[in-house]
């Protein structure tokens, strides 16, 4: 039989091997399967925009619609990504979409949806990134333009002239929060960390309390596995919004990361609570942590439960021998 270190360590690497939104994943290479993701919104009606979000890639498509509809982003690569759904009034649901060959099928195509229950009041500096334009319009409008011109260009990967853009944005108005915060998501997407988390940095500096930029720091200092900062901004950004599903899985992974094992499991638990079983890592992960806490009841409860969720998962074998060993430490 092997020692209780050897079993907490196996069900971690199982835990860190599905891609995480600590932004730690490479690249996929250039032969790698892509998928459809069809989102289907209720939006009551509003019109809404859709923003999808990946770990390796801040952002990776925005999508709008007048009213509640279906729309779809395409050649999405393998990976966890997440989905931000935005409302006139200051409403925003957030949900993770685990997209591969187990949730994607012969079809290639991942289907989700938002219901109109899922859409939360965003805290109030949320709200002021939302409704960017009530004052100085005339300057707004036209920093605004430049962002909008921006967003194709990101989807295009041309990321030089996305910069070119973002950058009159914020030389017309230091102050644009939205701008200096997309600079971060472009550096980064050209894998120029440093010089992204100098922009997420003069968004802070700006305004603390925004929730994204914390978020969008806190990832950038874990793929340079600056863990205790990252921890740091990973709080600040659970405190600005409690209920950011993303946030808290985030700074679960980062607790995980910098070996903080008690302190993941809140915040790993809130993930399952907010996002149920839509996405296979969080129970994984929080199995992960009860282990490494020596907690082998709850790991193993929490890897049954991933079991039950997940029956025809290609790491089901694999959790499946964790959770035998797992069994075999609870009396020792």
């Amino acid at each position: 039989m092997r020692n209780s270190s050897w079993f907490s360590g196996r069900v971690l690497a199982i835990a860190l091997a599905s891609a995480t939104l600590s932004g730690m994943c490479q690249e996929p290479p250039a032969d790698e399967l892509t998928f459809t993701v069809r989102v289907s919104v209720d939006s009551g009606d509003l019109p809404f925009s859709a923003l999808l979000y990946g770990g390796d890639a801040p952002y990776l498509a925005r999508r709008e619609a007048r009213r509640a509809s279906s729309v779809k982003f395409t050649e999405v690569p393998e990976g966890i990504h997440r989905l931000t759904v935005d409302v006139p009034g200051g409403k925003r649901a957030e949900q993770l979409i685990e997209v591969n060959a187990y949730h994607g099928g012969q079809r290639e195509e991942v289907r989700t949806s938002v219901p109109w229950k899922s859409f939360r009041m965003a805290p109030q500096a949320l709200r002021n990134e939302m409704e960017i334009g009530a004052e100085n319009l005339a300057l707004e409008e036209a920093v605004l333009a430049l962002v909008e011109a921006s967003w194709p260009l990101i989807e295009q990967g041309n990321f030089a002239a996305a910069h070119a853009f973002l950058r009159r944005a914020v030389t017309i108005d230091p102050e644009f929060l939205e701008g200096w915060n997309n600079l971060g998501t472009v550096a980064e997407r050209q894998g120029f960390l440093d010089e992204a988390i100098i922009f997420y940095r003069q968004a802070l500096h700006l305004d603390a309390g925004c929730s994204i930029c914390n978020m969008n720091l806190s990832v950038a200092l874990t793929r340079q596995q600056l863990y205790t900062e990252a921890v740091h901004f990973g709080r600040r950004a659970v405190e600005c919004n409690s209920e950011s599903l993303v946030a808290r899985l985030h700074l679960g992974s980062v607790y995980l990361l910098a070996r903080e094992y008690r302190q993941a499991i809140p915040h790993l638990k809130e993930a399952i609570t907010l996002n149920g079983d839509r996405s296979d890592t969080p129970r994984l992960q929080l199995a992960a942590a009860y282990a490494e806490n020596g907690d082998y009841g709850l790991a193993a409860k929490t890897l049954s439960e991933w079991m039950h969720a997940h029956p025809g998962h290609p790491k089901f074998a694999l959790v499946e021998a964790a959770m035998e060993e797992v069994v075999t430490l609870i009396d020792q």
